[in-house]
């Protein structure tokens, strides 16, 4: 209809959609119709859904700062946490530059007081956290971003799993090996550098009754 209707209320009408086609024509009938100095993106009829962490980095990365945009995280079952490695994951996705510079500022601001929590029990400084990882990082571009953007599920998490893992194939070997040497288990930890290489021999696993785990950690090791 040749309308000219700016990128920020675009945008807003299709986060706050979250998919539903239906919506976001209706909504953006409303808005077309409305008069008035109300007659811009805040005024739309917000919808009580509750948002998947998806919807929530397309409302943080792509929209302008808003007021709901302290409470974006309140409708996802993810702790704090969690979203945290998110943003962390996909911001390089969405920013770049200065943007990013301060994305990745506010980001580390809110890790500061996540870690304030955790040491001192502060539970207040929750209320800090999520500013910097909701307003904070929302107020990190000049602009609303437009176009589709696949983000990508934290990979830090996959690292951390695979590490512990790690550690705990490592643990139990060398558990096995005091026991079968009779030496102390901080001494075979320490020495576990020079005895990974006689570790990899067969015969010595059969002995250990190493599991196919515990071998392919063996293998992998350099």
């Amino acid at each position: 209809e040749k309308l000219d209707i700016e990128n920020q209320i675009l945008v807003s009408i299709s986060v706050r959609a979250n998919g539903d086609v239906r919506a976001a024509i209706n909504d953006l009938q409303t808005f077309v119709l409305s008069e008035g100095p109300e007659n811009n993106y805040l005024t739309l009829d917000e919808r009580n859904k509750e948002m998947d962490i998806f919807n929530a980095m397309k409302f943080i990365f792509k929209d302008l700062m808003r007021d709901d945009t302290l409470w974006i995280y309140d409708k996802i079952d993810l702790p704090l946490d969690k979203i945290f490695l998110w943003l962390e994951e996909n911001i390089p996705y969405e920013y770049s530059g200065e943007e990013l510079f301060r994305a990745y500022e506010m980001l580390s601001l809110a890790d500061v007081f996540r870690g304030r929590i955790m040491k001192q029990r502060h539970w207040r400084f929750l209320v800090y956290q999520n500013i910097f990882l909701s307003a904070g990082i929302a107020l990190s571009k000049k602009s609303p971003k437009l176009g589709f953007t696949k983000y990508q599920k934290p990979t830090r998490i996959l690292k951390i799993w695979l590490a512990n893992n790690q550690n705990k194939n490592k643990n139990t070997i060398v558990s096995k090996y005091a026991h079968k040497t009779h030496c102390s288990k901080k001494k075979a930890m320490k020495e576990f550098h020079f005895i990974k290489y006689i570790l990899k021999d067969e015969e010595i696993q059969r002995k250990l009754d190493l599991s196919e785990q515990e071998i392919d950690y063996l293998v992998k090791l350099k």
